[in-house]
Formats: C-alpha cells, structure tokens, sequence
C-alpha cells in the first residue's frame, strides 16, 4: 500500500511539475482536438504503431510546417489513450512545450512533469518514486539524464523487474491482474496475454521545437535515446515538431533511421484539404444553428465555391481554418459580413481576423532574427519577395536564388536557416522526409504572403510588393542584357522575368514518338503556303479533343514545324484565363529560337512593364515583333529552309475570359503578312466562337475540322494506342522487368510433374474461387521448401486459365521500390480497359513514381481498378507475390503486406493476391493480425512431412531417369543405378528441402564429370576435392546467418542443439535455456531473427520442443569448409 510517509516523499516532485504542460491542464484541455470527421488516416496510423510497432520502432516523429495540426493531433491522441477503456494502459504521459509560458519552454521540468503522470498512471510506481526522491533529496540540481535514470527508467525497471520474479503474485496484485484481464476481455477481446506489449506505455512530446533552442531540443531526445536503449524499458515517445533544421538532422541519422518512424502532416496521402472541408461545413453548419443571427441566414450560405476558396487559402493549414472560423462564429458579428472580410470582399472594421496567425508568424521571425536588421535578415526578406511576387514558374532550386541574387553557395541556406517551420529548405544532400517537391524551395502556405505583403501585420518585416516588383524587374534585365555569357546559367536565369509570367502547366510535354494520327488536312494546312491563318479543330467533349490536339502537335513537331502550345483548363488557376497566354507563348519559341530570345529581352529591358498591358500589346511585342526580326535576320534570310511556325490553343472553351481571346483573332489577322504563323484552336461548338469563325474579319482566314465527323471515329482508337503505348513505355521505366515471372524463375529448379500435388490443388482449387471469402492466400516454408518452384508452376498454370494478372518475384537485392510500377505494367498490359484510368491518373500527377509505395498504389493500381465499369471481368484475376520475406527489409515487408490487406478490405477491389514466404516473425505476426487473418488463407509448407517426402523421391526418381537417358558418361547397362536404399539416403538428408535435392542434382549431371563419381562424394565415398556439391544451399545459410545481429549469443545455442540433435529425448526451450544459464525472454530475443531455419516456442510454452527444421543445415554447420565464420567447433 502508499503509506503517508510515501505520500510525504512525493512532495519534492510536486513542487517541479508544470501542471499546465499535460494533455488533461486547463490550458490544453480547453485547445481545439481533432475534429471527428477529420485526420482519421492520421490518427489509424499513429494508434497502430502504438499498438503493434512499437518494440521496432519505439520512436514517431509526427512534423510539418506551422499550423499543421500537429498540436491538435498530440493533443487528441492523449486523450483517446488516457480515456478510452479499450486502450488501457497504453498511455503513461504528457509535455506539452510553449514558447511563450514559463515552465514549459525548456527542459528544466519535463522529467518531473512525465515521473508525477507515472504516479496517478502506473500507481505501483509512486512508492519507488518517492524512495528515489528520499534518497536523491537533490535530485532535480542534477543533469537531465541523470533525473530520467533515478525517477523514470530505475522505478520502471525496478517494478517491471519485481514482476517478473514474483511467480505467486500477493493477494490485491492478484485482484488487479483478474480486473485487468476482465477490461481487456471486455474492451479489447484480441488482448489476453499477461505481461504483453500493452505494458509499455506512450509519452506524448509535443512542440519540441519551442522546448528552448537546438541544443534544448536535441538534448531532450538524447535522453529519451539513451533510456530505450535499456533492455526492456517499457516506454516508447511520441515526438511532435516543426521541422526545424537541428530536430531534422537528428533524426536523420543513421541510429535513428532504425528505431524510429516519420509522418509527415503534409504528405499528400492525408487529404488534409478533404478534413479541411469537413471542418469548416462543420463550422458553417453549427453557426447556421446556433448563432445569434442564425435566423437570418440562408440555408444555402456560405455557398461550395466560398468554402473552397477558403480551402485554398488555408494550403493544409489547420491553423488558418480554425482562425478564421473563429472570426466568422463571433457573436458580436454577423458571420455573412466576417466571411466577406475574410476573402478580402467586405469594408475593414476594427476587428482582425488573423490575430492568432500573425502573432505566430511575427513570433517565427523575432525567433529568427530577433531585433536584428543586418544583412541576413534584408537578404532573408530578400528571398521571401523572390518566392512570393515570382509567380508559377517552374521549380525553383537554392542555386537558381543564388544565382539570380549573385549569392555565394549556401547564403540561402543560411539565411534562412531558422524559418524551416515556414519554408521549405531542402538539406544539403536531401533529406529522408517527405517535403513535396524535395528538391523545391518554396513557401508552405499562402498565408504566409497575405501576412507580408500587409505593412500593419508584418509590422517590420513588410514586404513592400512595388518597390520589389521594380528591384527584381531590374535585376532581370540585368541578367537578359547577358544572357549568352557563356559563364552564366541559361535560359532558367537569362529571362526569368519572363519565366514569372508562364504557366507551365499549359505547355503540352514534348516526347519523342511517333505521330499519333494522320490528319492531312492539317499536314498541307500547317506546312504549305495556304492563305488560311488559322485551323479551328472542334468537337464534342467525348471527341476527347485535348489528345488530338497533342497527337497533332507532336505529329507537325516531327515534321519541323516549331510550334508553342496553351492548354487552358477551368480548373487551374494559371490557365483558366489568357493573363499568362502569351508570356507562355513567347517563352516557348525562345527556347527553340535564339534570335526571337534576343528580341524578346531587348522589348523586356525597354519596357519591364509589358506585362501589365493589353494582350494584343503583348502580342505584338513579344511573339510577332520577335518573329519578324528572326525571319528577317541573316540566318532565317533563305525562304526556302524557314521552318513554319504554329501556336496551338487546346480547350479554348475552357476560358473564362475567352472574349479576350476572340478579340486577338482580328488581331492574328493582321499580322497575316507574317506567312510563318498560323494558329490551331481546338474547343468545342460554343456559339460566341462559332461566330467568331464565321464572322467576315477571321472566317476567310481560316479552315475547320469537325472532330465527331466520322474520320475521327476511325482516328481515334489509334491515337488511344499510341497514347496507351506511351504510358506503358513510362511505366516500364520504373519497373523491375526481371521480378516478373517467366519460366527462368526455376532457375534449374524444374518442376516435376506429380510433385506438390497437394499444394497445387489448394492454390489452384483457391483462384478458381473454392475460398472467396479469402482474397489473399499466404504460403509459407522454410528455405528451400520449394516455394518458388511452386509459385512458378502456379504462374504457368494461371496464365494458360487467362488468370495471371501480375506477378512480382522479389530477390535478395530488390527493396520494393519498383513494387507498384511493375504491377502497374503487368495489369496495362494484360487487361484493356485499365490503360484509361493509368493515363488519366500519370497525366493528373506526373511525379507519382517519386512519391511512397502506398501513395503509388492508391493512384496507379487501386483508384483506376475501382473506376473501371466492368469489374467482375476481373473477379477470378491473381497478382502473384513471391518471396516477400527477400523485400528489402521486414519495414518493406510489412508496408507491402499492408497495402495488399487494405485493398482487399475494399468490396470493390476486385483482384486477389497469392504471397508466398518464409515464416519470418515479422510476417507470421502480421498474418495472424485479425485485419489480416480475417481475410487470408494460410497453408504452411512444412505440416505434411510424408508428403514432401514423397515429392522429393519423385523428383530424384525422375532427374536420374532424365541422366540415365541423356548423360554422354552413363553406361545403359546402369539400369538399376543409383539403388533405393541411396535415393531413400538422399530424401533423409533433404529434410523436406527441395533446394537440398535441386543442389545435389546439379552437382551429379555435371556434363563435365561422371554422374556415378559425382554421387559417391556427395555421399562422402569420394574425396569432393576443390568442388562444393551444395554451393547454393551454403550461401543460402550464410545469407540467413549474415542478419543475426549478434552471433555470438546465437552461438551457443547451435551448440546445444546440435549436441542433442538425435538424442533419444527432444530439447525443450526450457532445457536450451536452463543449460545456457538464460531467462526464457532472452531465449526468444537471441533467436527472433532464425524463425525460418528453426522452430522457437513461446515463452508461454518452454516445455514445447526446440528444433532445427533441417538435417542439411546441422551438416552445414559442423563442416568448416562450408560453414566459414558460421562454423560451430564440437570439441571447443
């Protein structure tokens, strides 16, 4: 029992805790949490390391930039794990750091603050504590690591150490462990064992990044390291952070990379726009409800186009969301007229808005630079204009800042080396975060700007937008003037005033294929000297126009034509208008046409604001004056080798303002005398366009094609082809060509007819639909068990019945990143109607290749097969998946592994899976998950020991039939050879091992020596002289050996196994334990990674035999010459 005299103990930690630091203090408490509709994803991913990954990985780190939702989710975590019952005992405590709150912006009362949370969580600790305190009455005058060793980590152990010896627990602890058991049957039936992973418990760190400076914030996770790495602490940390530079590195070193796992709030995977909208609906709806003026509302209000405007503006930024609505639910304010504020449409009054955020923003840059005003801080300021006033150009690298500014390499780095939290900085040498575009320096939110680019928010550090526009202006004339120095970077740099004002997105992607179609029409229209200016392409949507229009390019780009392309889209805010058309025209043919580059600089340097005029203006200055000065200057003087010049503008009804582009028409038509432009404008029939064409001024200058003529009809399916070729030709780029099956994937390990009947008939009796229920069946052996043969021989089957839909046989030197691609491939070309859905999906994100294995396979595989209208086409159709246990590692494993279940999981994914491997922990325990196990069909390889038996003597039986007959050494009177009793010799050394039987059948057909004496050394009769009969069997063992992390306990082990192998009476764990003077935990430890060569009860069980699956692998280890540094000396 707690005594008053324990109680008095405690009194000196009372007095160092920061109350208002945890998750439940009135200061937290009453912070927004996690909406319920939003961050599900999230918060599944964090509750599922807590429960199942946190021995491996006893550290996550949950980053993003500020006003992610860190905080939030922190905050919500502790909550549901300190309050609901089915997670009982799974939390131990909570820090919350601030900057601005004494007490909680350094480290000086974390250890006090998570050691008194551990009194009221895990009572039997407090008595330890306060011994700790009585005799340590100092305590917290000592170093940090030395308060968490003597408070934290010594009563853990103590208690946990207790535990454990205690075989006859006292009477109350009895009564707690039966209560115990009881809530978990009842909240959480999957938990029943004593002593299991539910008894390490989760701190909750957030806000690192305002716990004092870098070398705070470091320090507090060296203590948290070095405590875990204490066998068996039973704590593991939650950390949540901005990424600021110092936090970054550390976790990006090596040991952490190993005990530590990453999720990045930013990540795309998350939808964080789709919580967002949840969110604020949310808000608007409870408003509409419950405000004062609710009655006067409309239902309607705000309207979907405002609410996603707000999304846009918030860029993820939760922080941003819940500002504003806050603003807007104001009782003292109409919510209709604070919304108008908001989006900048309603007249200013007293109240801001945005209070929350720019205090936020200026305290990140009095941080930063604090009341400094010298260069780094103008330079970072410098940088920050570049980054807002720019534009949408192309992405931007540091060098490219550097070189614009004339910096010297790393002066972005540096000056804006404490603004990580707000911008992205990629780290030298890159970084293993996910930072989309890594590579792209570039701000996190929009807000940010709107915050800048106001002088009474940003106070000193105001962007002042004119006076930057004219310095930049000038900078890059500075840089047009000397474009062609060779010393100096090129078109990225030499007119990126230009660049600022392109909408790349526009521009169609240049490839090199063949023409998709054949249009003569437009062949003689855009190479001859026709009179027609322009060529208006039209059809329907469903004539699918934008694809022609593409095919009609690339086919005219390969016959010479230059041509400069705009694709306008409604839905892109850089092409749903013409401000950026013509910038985007002209910076097309500057890239093709040196001479038009020089015009176009010099009509920049007389007149930077060119992009504020008319678009006829800009026409004129830009497109037609430079294509006049490069026809009539020296090297385009002969007419002869002029090459005609297009400007092709795709969806032209996609435009909002398309009137504006009409106008232009008349404007093209004067500029007719110019016989080397013409234009191609495809769209649909709107009616302001059709007379626009029929109108005297453009309609004789121009012809026209109808796409939904029947020409079209037969055009189409063709350029569909090529299109589909294209994809797949990207595709196959990042795919593992060699992982997918053929028939050298038996690798000499030729399927026997008759053999492995039984596990055929299963597999094969499962794809025809025996077991629907099951969309995944797992296959497991040990090594050489014939796993591979066998999936082989299903593969081969499953072609023949058109059911392969994609296989991937993974190798020792394959890390899963080509998983998805190769897939992706096999399922393009093997089922038609998936190639659509691939392409919509690569053209929608092409830079999905880079991203993570499941954000792959949510928008390559899983999305497209879901759109597909005729899915039970489908149902029956096998992705095959072979060694999985050789993917990188188990981290690789398991992800694969969890991607496949959550797409069975879906009703309208319509594919199985058959995965085959050896029975490694990791796998076996993912398998026997209940998400897992619910849906999978499992056949073990090594249950039938007559039967592989049986198969293995079909197999011998059958290859020496195959030397007997075909052997140029073998003597045809050789009938009976080799005799029974050396075929059952060889079975008996195989151990149910087909590689054993495979090895030793390719060392006695060696064409080079004779079979008889290559048989005789395999059975010891013969000296083996410089030959290894079972080469490939050895290096499998040793590439097994080579992952035991320490051999040296591992040892031992061997050594008694092998000294008990055939004794009368089997081993036990406890034997093995006991003779080696090891508890049954440590047993188990030293063996966690040999689960595929032995068999290892649980701890539960130690009176279950100890064993090694296999003969072969006893031999391997007595014989020196085989085993090398694995070899065990029985007479040591």
């Amino acid at each position: 029992m707690f005594s008053g005299q324990d109680k008095e103990g405690l009194r000196p930690l009372y007095t160092q805790v920061a109350t208002d630091a945890m998750h439940y203090s009135k200061d937290e408490y009453d912070r927004p949490k996690c909406h319920p509709e939003t961050c599900k994803a999230i918060i599944e991913e964090i509750i599922d390391w807590a429960e199942n990954d946190n021995i491996n990985n006893p550290f996550m780190w949950v980053n993003g930039p500020v006003g992610s939702g860190k905080s939030t989710i922190a905050r919500t975590i502790a909550e549901l794990l300190a309050n609901d019952p089915k997670y009982t005992g799974l939390f131990a405590a909570s820090f919350f750091f601030r900057r601005t709150a004494p007490g909680r912006n350094n480290p000086s009362r974390l250890v006090a603050t998570i050691a008194y949370q551990l009194t009221k969580n895990v009572p039997k600790l407090k008595r330890r504590i306060a011994v700790a305190l009585t005799k340590e009455p100092f305590i917290f005058t000592l170093s940090y690591e030395e308060q968490m060793a003597k408070l934290v980590a010594g009563p853990l152990m103590d208690a946990n150490n207790r535990s454990r010896m205690s075989l006859l627990p006292n009477f109350e602890a009895l009564l707690d462990l039966i209560a115990g058991l009881l809530l978990q049957l009842i909240y959480h039936p999957s938990i029943v064992e004593y002593g299991n992973e539910r008894h390490r418990r989760l701190v909750i760190i957030d806000g690192l990044d305002e716990c004092g400076g870098v070398e705070d914030q470091i320090k507090v996770l060296q203590i948290f390291v070095k405590a875990v790495k204490t066998v068996n602490f039973p704590l593991f940390f939650l950390i949540a952070s901005r990424r600021e530079l110092g936090i970054q590195m550390f976790f990006n070193e090596d040991r952490m990379n190993l005990i530590s796992r990453r999720l990045a709030l930013d990540n795309e995977q998350y939808r964080r726009d789709e919580d967002i909208e949840s969110f604020l609906i949310s808000e608007f709806r409870n408003i509409k409800t419950n405000h004062p003026s609710a009655s006067s509302i409309h239902h309607d209000w705000p309207g979907q186009p405002k609410i996603k405007l707000l999304i846009q503006k918030a860029s993820g930024q939760f922080l941003y969301a819940n500002t504003v609505m806050t603003f807007i639910k104001s009782p003292k304010a109409r919510p209709m007229a604070q919304l108008e504020l908001i989006l900048g449409q309603g007249h200013s009054t007293k109240h801001t808005p945005f209070t929350a955020m720019d205090e936020l923003y200026i305290r990140i840059f009095e941080s930063a630079f604090g009341s400094d005003s010298s260069d780094i801080c103008a330079r970072a300021l410098e940088i920050l204009s570049f980054l807002i006033l720019r534009g949408n150009g192309s992405i931007l690298e540091i060098g490219d800042v550097e070189h614009y500014f004339n910096y010297e390499e790393g002066d972005v780095q540096i000056c804006l080396n404490d603004l990580h939290s707000i911008i992205n900085v990629p780290l030298p040498g890159g970084s293993i975060i996910e930072q989309p575009p890594s590579s792209a320096l570039h701000i996190y939110h929009t807000s940010l700007r709107d915050f800048l680019l106001d002088k009474k928010r940003a106070k000193r550090f105001f962007i002042d937008a004119v006076h930057c526009h004219i310095s930049l202006a000038k900078r890059c004339i500075d840089h047009i003037s000397c474009s062609f120095n060779p010393k100096l970077r090129t078109e990225n740099s030499a007119i990126q005033f230009l660049q600022d004002h392109v909408a790349f997105d526009a521009v169609f992607d240049s490839v090199n294929q063949p023409p998709m179609i054949d249009l003569p029409a437009i062949v003689k229209w855009a190479e001859g000297n026709e009179t027609f200016q322009f060529f208006w392409l039209y059809g329907s949507v469903s004539t699918e126009r934008s694809i022609v229009a593409r095919s009609v390019t690339q086919m005219l780009q390969s016959r010479g034509v230059i041509a400069a392309t705009f694709s306008f889209s409604k839905s892109d805010p850089t092409r749903k208008d013409a401000s950026q058309l013509i910038a985007t025209i002209a910076y097309q043919f500057c890239r093709v046409i040196p001479a038009v580059k020089s015009a176009v600089a010099a009509w920049i340097a007389n007149d930077p604001c060119i992009f504020s005029r008319s678009l006829p203006a800009q026409l004129e200055a830009l497109v037609i004056h430079p294509l006049s000065a490069a026809i009539q200057s020296a090297a385009l003087a002969d007419e002869e080798s002029t090459p005609s010049h297009l400007v092709v503008l795709d969806s032209l009804d996609e435009c909002e303002h398309k009137d504006l582009v009409l106008e232009l028409l008349s404007v093209m038509v004067q500029g007719a005398k110019l016989p080397y432009i013409k234009f191609l404008i495809v769209s649909g029939r709107e009616i302001d366009i059709q007379n626009t064409f029929n109108e005297a001024i453009v309609g004789p200058c121009s012809e026209r094609f109808s796409l939904d003529d029947q020409i079209y009809r037969n055009l189409k399916n063709q350029a569909q082809e090529v299109l589909y070729q294209r994809v797949l030709d990207t595709v196959r780029q990042y795919s593992a060509l060699n992982a997918i099956y053929d028939p050298g994937h038996l690798d000499g390990q030729r399927y026997t007819h008759g053999t492995q009947t039984q596990v055929l008939e299963r597999i094969l009796g499962w794809a025809g639909g025996r077991d629907m229920q099951y969309p995944i069946f797992w296959m497991y052996g040990p090594p050489g068990s014939g796993k591979s043969t066998i999936m082989a021989q299903v593969a081969a089957t499953l072609i023949e019945q058109d059911k392969l839909a994609a296989s991937h046989f993974f190798s020792r030197i394959d890390f899963g990143t080509a998983f998805v691609p190769t897939i992706c491939y096999q399922l393009a070309r093997n089922i038609t109607a998936f190639r659509a859905p691939l392409a919509a999906a690569i053209e929608k994100d092409p830079a999905v290749f880079s991203k993570s294995v499941r954000a792959q396979f949510e928008a390559l595989i899983a999305k497209p097969l879901v759109q597909l209208s005729d899915k039970g086409s489908l149902l029956g159709k096998i992705i095959m998946i072979d060694a999985v246990d050789e993917c990188g590692n188990s981290e690789a494993q398991l992800e694969i592994l969890s991607i496949i279940v959550s797409a069975c999981q879906s009703p309208d994914f319509p594919l199985s899976f058959l995965v085959s491997g050896r029975p490694e922990y990791a796998l076996m325990s993912f398998f026997n998950r209940e998400a897992a196990n619910s849906i999978t069909l499992h056949y073990n390889l090594n249950t039938d020991a007559q039967e592989v038996d049986r198969d293995i003597e079909m197999y011998l039986r059958s290859r020496f039939e195959d030397i007997r007959q075909n052997h140029p050494a073998i003597s045809s009177s050789l009938t009976n050879w080799p005799s029974d009793s050396v075929i059952e010799l060889l079975v008996r050394k195989a151990s149910g091992q087909f590689i054993y039987a495979s090895s030793v059948m390719k060392f006695i057909e060696n064409a080079r020596q004779n079979p008889v004496d290559q048989l005789d050394r395999i059975l010891g009769l013969k000296s083996q002289g410089n030959e290894a009969p079972l080469a490939s069997l050895d290096a499998l063992y040793s590439h097994l050996l080579l992952s035991v992390h320490d051999w040296e306990s591992v040892a031992p082990v061997f050594k008694f196994l092998l000294r008990n192998f055939q004794a009368p009476k089997p081993s036990t764990l406890s034997d093995a334990a006991t003779s080696l003077n090891l508890e049954l935990e440590e047993m188990q430890a030293i063996l966690s990674d040999l689960h595929s060569i032995m068999y290892v009860p649980p701890a539960n069980q130690p009176d279950e035999e100890i064993r090694l699956y296999h003969a072969s692998f006893a031999d391997f280890l007595r014989d020196q010459s085989r085993a090398g540094p694995f070899y065990i000396d029985m007479e040591d």
